[in-house]
């Protein structure tokens, strides 16, 4: 049993799909589909169930992919441990970009002190495409809410943050807001967003309007115009006269982000240096 075996059936596991797999790998899927067959024959078992819309695992294909995720990721973190210096390790964070204005700035910061020779990059998305890449391997971890849940995942860190309305200086009261549109992320599912909705209802005064940007960038500048009213965490304020930060009821007060990894009891050795940046410097999730 090859370990390139292992590799490529882990992938098939995660993607659902030969040809999503093969596609994900660089691989033809010919060459994907004959690795498989390999493996199952030299087992004398099969690892999945096949159908027109891809594959699933079977009971044996289960218990397998447990030893190769423990199988690579010990791999993968020798292969870290010895490297040579000129060959640094990596760590791929997904985050939402409300998330990647506020709090990982400090996170990497000091993550780069403790870690020099690690290459950071970060990818920003909306809740549910971080947690799928995560799931997929495409990502090593992600700050996600806390409303989102995966069998394959688990939080290895969580804080919570305080939200309020932003609005800019010219509206003075929440009556005053309340006549304003709610501006807001296109996705539906953003935890701010629903706060906000929610918010809105219990004063009996949803607005007629809601537009939607796709960018923190946006949002805040439509506040500062006196477009309207948003929900934020407290962090993302700009240092400007041109927004006034209204404290919410303690029921809408504060939001939960977490950040979550795959199930793995060895992750590797950069992300749990990570992880464990997070544990020690909690305090860097305050604003």
């Amino acid at each position: 049993m090859e370990s390139s075996d292992l590799r490529i059936f882990q992938q098939v596991a995660r993607h659902k799909s030969v040809s999503r797999a093969a596609l994900a790998m660089g691989y033809v899927q010919s060459n994907v589909t004959l690795r498989i067959q390999k493996l199952e024959t030299e087992l004398g078992i099969s690892l999945f169930h096949r159908s027109h819309t891809g594959v699933t695992l079977t009971s044996n294909g289960v218990k397998l992919l447990a030893y190769a995720d423990q199988i690579l990721q010990l791999m993968d973190e020798a292969k870290e441990v010895f490297s040579s210096p000129d060959i640094p390790m990596s760590l791929r964070i997904g985050a939402t970009q409300t998330v990647s204005a506020s709090h990982l700035p400090a996170f990497f910061t000091a993550y780069h002190k403790a870690h020099p020779s690690v290459s950071l990059s970060i990818h920003t998305d909306h809740h549910e495409a971080l947690m799928n890449k995560v799931v997929e391997g495409s990502l090593d971890g992600a700050f996600i809410s806390d409303q989102y849940t995966h069998e394959q995942l688990t939080a290895a860190y969580a804080f919570a943050e305080e939200v309020g309305i932003i609005a800019s200086r010219e509206h003075h009261n929440l009556t005053d807001l309340m006549q304003y549109p709610l501006i807001v992320n296109q996705q539906s599912g953003c935890p701010y967003r629903t706060l906000l909705e929610r918010w809105a209802a219990s004063h009996q005064g949803i607005p007629t309007m809601f537009i939607e940007f796709d960018t923190l960038e946006a949002i805040l500048k439509g506040i500062s115009e006196g477009l309207g009213i948003s929900l934020l965490p407290r962090c993302v304020i700009p240092p400007s006269s041109s927004f006034q930060y209204i404290e919410l009821p303690e029921t809408y007060r504060t939001l939960t982000t977490q950040f979550v990894i795959r199930n793995q009891k060895n992750p590797p050795l950069a992300l749990r240096n990570f992880i464990d940046i997070l544990n020690m410097k909690k305090t860097l999730a305050k604003c």
